[in-house]
Formats: C-alpha cells, structure tokens, sequence
C-alpha cells in the first residue's frame, strides 16, 4: 500500500497553515505583514501542530487504510472531512482565544492540500522488478 498520499498531505498541511495564519490575521492590512512574523510563528506553528496532529492521524491512519482496502469512489472527500474533523475537535478541546482562527488556518491548509495531492492507495511497482521479470 502506498502511504504517499497520507504523509503529503500531514506535513503539507502543516507547512501551510502559518502562511494562511498570517495572512487570515493580516488581512485587513498586509502592508503590515513583516518576514519576522512569519519566522516567529513558523517553529510554533510547526511543532505545535505536529504535536496537536499526532491522534487524529493516527485515527486517519486506520481510515485510510481501511479505505484503501475497499477502493471507495470517494475516499479523498472522506480524509479530507475527517481531517477537518479532527482539527475542529483538536481546537474545541484546546480552546483559547486565538482557537477560531488558528483552526480556521489548519481547515484552508488541509483542504488545500488535500485536494492537491493525488491519492493513490496501491503501490508503485519498481521497476527493476519489471525488467527483471520479463514475463
């Protein structure tokens, strides 16, 4: 099984989420948007969010490899939901006054990312394998 898809779209999500932050913070004006907000609230946002991530991609995980077993028509929609899913809880339990936006920023990058990756549950075969089994 191939476990790409999965991992793309984890690390991605979080390798976004404080771009889509700042600007969600900024928008009003983002004259104001400097690069050291950015390399503040980077190392934060990555750490945290991995640490945060952790049960919800254990729990996806499971579901993608069940999805990948039955080669549902519509398994990306349902990782993507319950990815979504998983941070509004996350943040729900969290809770505090930045929450709203922060897990606003998280959903954006999920679904952006989600989307934007392929999903493809079978693995790839090499292809020294091929050329060494000529039948």
């Amino acid at each position: 099984m191939n476990w790409c898809y999965l991992f793309k779209h984890w690390f991605s999500t979080l390798l976004l989420t404080p771009v889509i932050h700042l600007l969600v913070e900024k928008w009003d004006d983002l004259n104001q948007l400097t690069t050291m907000d950015f390399l503040e609230l980077f190392p934060v946002f990555l750490i945290l969010g991995f640490v945060f991530s952790i049960p919800t991609y254990f729990l996806y995980s499971i579901l993608y490899y069940y999805l990948a077993q039955l080669e549902f028509k519509y398994s990306k929609v349902i990782l993507i939901s319950f990815s979504v899913i998983g941070i509004v809880v996350t943040a729900l339990i969290i809770k505090g006054t930045m929450m709203p936006n922060v897990a606003l920023a998280y959903c954006l990058s999920s679904i952006i990312t989600g989307v934007s990756f392929k999903l493809n549950f079978k693995k790839i075969e090499n292809e020294n394998d091929q050329n060494n089994n000529p039948n």
